[in-house]
């Protein structure tokens, strides 16, 4: 199935703008193909997704400076906030929109690549700031929610391929495949 990316970002911003007292009232979300859609788990029967999700944990690197790195590299992407995120060190999620739904062997491999990429890109001086549980295609996705501490990230960046056609630039599953 294809979404409308305008959309995606308008639903994430609108959820944005909700106040949650505790990390487990936040919505979560997985996008791809499901087994048995009827089934509320997603370990092992989440087939593919087109959504790579990053979780930024005590980064240096602010999301301001990764948006603009991921929008030179010709991706689409959402960044915001994590519910724990109070502003330096940063924490928050990236969602980069790829051109192909994969398999989570796949997912697993382009995710090793883009982490390697952005850590190499910024020098980042906390290794672990992209969280490896990210690795995993099984993992649902906090949605964004209003910052208890006024710190608040909300940056939609919707990258054009072709602005005629209404095309997004999306990251190229087979370039990472091929690396």
């Amino acid at each position: 199935a294809s979404y409308d990316l305008d959309e995606v970002a308008e639903l994430f911003q609108c959820a944005g703008s909700i106040e949650k007292k505790f990390k487990r009232d936040c919505s979560q979300f997985r996008e791809g193909s499901f087994r048995d859609p009827s089934n509320p788990l997603i370990a092992d029967n989440l087939i593919s997704s087109k959504i790579m999700v990053l979780d930024f944990d005590d980064a240096v690197t602010s999301p301001s400076e990764t948006s603009s790195y991921l929008s030179s590299r010709g991706m689409t992407h959402l960044i915001y906030q994590s519910f724990s995120h109070k502003g330096y060190p940063y924490n928050f999620h990236a969602l980069i929109f790829m051109d192909r739904a994969v398999n989570a062997k796949n997912y697993r491999h382009i995710f090793k690549i883009l982490k390697g990429d952005i850590l190499a890109r910024f020098q980042e001086e906390n290794p672990k700031a992209i969280d490896k549980t990210g690795a995993s295609i099984n993992n649902w996705i906090f949605m964004p929610v209003k910052s208890k501490w006024g710190a608040d990230v909300f940056i939609p960046k919707l990258v054009w391929k072709d602005v005629m056609a209404r095309q997004f630039a999306l990251l190229d599953v087979r370039e990472y495949l091929e690396r």
